[in-house]
């Protein structure tokens, strides 16, 4: 009786001494007579709630950058299950919260120029073809507009408001003769090349080049006000913008074209949108290096390294990703997170790793892996897996643990639908994360 006795209490405190590894962040090793899925989930740590992230300071100590994922943009449950862990990473010294789907200019007069002062978070944000639940998204609002978060738009993507705020970025300086600005005649341009994407009369070729001659007309002055006054950080704002304008003009003299989201003509549209919002991320950093940034994007896009995960065709493969490009330039200052699910409103699938985490942390709500303390162990390492890391596709299988640094698995998630303004009415699932 006394043996049993004296087994029962050292099992018991071995169970409790594995509950204080996986609170503590601390790897167990890979075991033969598991499956990937089971040993991968066994390390999660689990939460009762969504503030339980003191865990993730000794994670993020190095880092610079945070990328934040979500399956589906601004699902509702995906919002309001990160107001902790972005409370947390502000205790962590990160202070600057970067949009996918925000436009680079107005994110960077917003707060910081006397032209963004007629901006709100909301202007910036509501603007896109997703529809936000209010209630989940105001904290997030009120964190920006509060300045609590400074705000930073890195998409190529073109607001009106970017027209306004070069304009005025411009004015401020002495007017020069020979560089004469036709502001209205651009906006006139840019919004028929907007409905280009659906109209193919909405501008002809002879106004695309006019569009095209006022944006080098623009790119003259900002060269010749830099040779007089040096590269400020305005007018270094104004370069990068107008390498977005050009970005933008690609896009949108090329949906209607080749009518492709999908596809070789589809990834190199996409590369060309990731290596543009990398690029406005690293101009961002290079201008203001002691800011630490998250990104708030699609899982998609948080991938650090495309090419691992195997799709059923060779498409995936030409995918370069932001993920991957602000890897390739800051090492693993970057930290990428994908976000999961067990459960979806909209019915749509999860894999073995979902069901193997529910099961190692009792159902627990939620939970978080992280993925580079495994990286490279022994049976981890080159472990191959199922992952949903986007929605709107079957299970993919890959190397998950080289994709992403870690991922926040959310049990239940509340969706959220697009609005009839999606790019491709006739599927819109098409573009539905990206």
């Amino acid at each position: 009786m006394r043996r049993g006795i004296i087994g029962l209490l050292f099992s018991l405190l071995c169970i409790t001494a594995l509950g204080q590894q996986n609170r503590n962040n601390t790897v167990i090793p890979w075991s033969d007579t598991l499956s990937a899925e089971e040993n991968i989930a066994r390390n999660a740590i689990a939460m009762q709630d969504d503030d339980q992230w003191n865990f993730i300071e000794e994670i993020v100590k190095d880092k610079s950058i945070v990328i934040l994922g979500e399956q589906m943009h601004f699902d509702i449950t995906s919002t309001t299950a990160r107001i902790g862990l972005l409370r947390k990473l502000h205790e962590c010294g990160f202070t600057t919260l970067v949009f996918e789907m925000a436009p680079m200019l107005s994110g960077y007069a917003f707060g910081r120029l006397p032209s963004g002062d007629m901006l709100t978070s909301e202007d910036l944000l509501f603007f896109t073809p997703w529809i936000m639940h209010r209630e989940s998204i105001d904290p997030i609002l009120e964190m920006l507009d509060s300045g609590y978060f400074k705000f930073l738009g890195m998409d190529c993507d073109i607001l009106g408001y970017d027209l306004l705020i070069a304009q005025q970025i411009l004015d401020s300086y002495p007017p020069t003769d020979d560089f004469n600005i036709s502001w209205d005649r651009l906006s006139i341009l840019w919004m028929q090349l907007i409905n280009y994407v659906t109209d193919p009369e909405s501008i002809t070729f002879e106004e695309q080049l006019e569009y095209i001659s006022i944006l080098n007309t623009i790119r003259n002055r900002v060269d010749y006000l830099i040779d007089i006054y040096g590269n400020t950080t305005d007018l270094s704002a104004m370069k990068q913008w107008l390498i977005n304008m050009d970005r933008n003009f690609f896009d949108f003299s090329s949906r209607l074209k080749y009518r492709v989201f999908s596809g070789l003509l589809g990834s190199m549209r996409i590369q060309i949108r990731d290596k543009a919002m990398a690029e406005n991320v690293l101009w961002y950093r290079k201008n203001f290096p002691e800011e630490k940034l998250i990104i708030w994007c699609a899982n998609m896009h948080a991938e650090k390294d495309g090419s691992q995960a195997i799709y059923d065709n060779s498409t995936g493969y030409y995918f370069n990703l932001l993920g991957e490009n602000l890897f390739h330039a800051l090492g693993n200052e970057v930290y990428s997170i994908a976000v999961t699910s067990l459960n979806r409103t909209d019915g749509l699938q999860s894999g073995k790793l979902e069901q193997q985490i529910a099961r190692f942390t009792d159902d627990a709500p939620y939970a978080f892996i992280d993925f580079e303390s495994l990286r490279w162990l022994d049976g981890y390492r080159n472990t191959v897996f199922e992952f949903p890391a986007l929605p709107t596709l079957s299970l993919i299988q890959g190397h998950w643990l080289n994709i992403f640094d870690g991922i926040y698995y959310i049990r239940d998630i509340e969706c959220m639908q697009l609005n009839n303004k999606t790019e491709d009415p006739e599927n819109p699932k098409t573009e539905s994360s990206n």
